[in-house]
């Protein structure tokens, strides 16, 4: 395909982009992030299109959904985690206070779940759920990644238990 083609084919793709943006984010200006950075990767790697592999369209939504993705995982790391409940006061809450009863029993009971694993297993979980990646997980604590994955999945397997019971 020539480079006409291929421009030709991104600029005939803006709607469905944009549709899906929207769909994706549920706001119109990180729609707009989205569709900006959508558009550097398609133009980047505008190489790698293969019409054989299939559609255009296709093609473009499966860029845009992998670049929401990386967005969502790059801001969840920078998310801070409130580990102590007594800084629970900094927070602005819109709630009840039942509610917030609740919450802070609900994080108690998932605190104590969590201390019941294996240190090694819960600094792995405590990871995961602030998005990092297994292959992440293995380069930051220097272990293989097949005991990453195998000692999470051990520690999701022990979390079910201990809540279950």
């Amino acid at each position: 395909m020539s480079e006409q083609e291929y421009n030709e084919k991104l600029v005939s793709s803006t709607t469905l982009m944009r549709w899906m943006a929207l769909r994706l984010t549920k706001n119109e200006d990180a729609a707009n992030d989205l569709m900006q950075d959508a558009y550097v990767n398609l133009i980047k790697f505008k190489h790698q299109y293969d019409p054989a592999q299939g559609a255009f369209s296709t093609w473009v939504c499966k860029i845009i959904q992998n670049k929401f993705i990386d967005n969502l995982r790059s801001t969840r790391k920078e998310r801070i985690l409130i580990d102590d409940l007594s800084m629970a006061e900094y927070i602005p809450v819109m709630e009840t206070p039942e509610t917030i009863l609740v919450d802070t029993d609900e994080l108690n009971r998932v605190k104590n779940i969590l201390l019941k694993l294996k240190p090694l297993q819960r600094q792995m979980i405590e990871m995961r759920m602030n998005g990092f990646k297994y292959e992440e997980i293995a380069d930051e604590l220097h272990l293989p990644l097949g005991t990453v994955k195998g000692e999470i999945f051990r520690a999701r397997q022990q979390i079910g238990f201990i809540h279950h019971n």
